[in-house]
């Protein structure tokens, strides 16, 4: 019967590192697909006005519609 190798401490710090990279990749990869979802909910929420709007002071009112 053969014995493994105890690991070291590196051994096991390295083996600690290379998860919590992993982790992070992950957790990186699903917040990019949350926001790239959230910006297409926005996209679809507010889709691009058809006329600029002017600001005014407070008062807001569309470019072409004086009143």
């Amino acid at each position: 019967m053969t014995s493994q190798p105890i690991p070291t401490a590196e051994d096991i710090r390295l083996a600690r590192l290379e998860k919590a990279i992993e982790t992070i990749e992950a957790e990186n990869f699903s917040l990019k697909q949350k926001v790239k979802e959230l910006e297409d909910q926005i996209r679809y929420d507010f889709p691009p006005l058809k006329e600029p709007i002017e600001v005014i002071g407070s008062w807001h009112k569309t470019k072409g519609n004086s009143e």
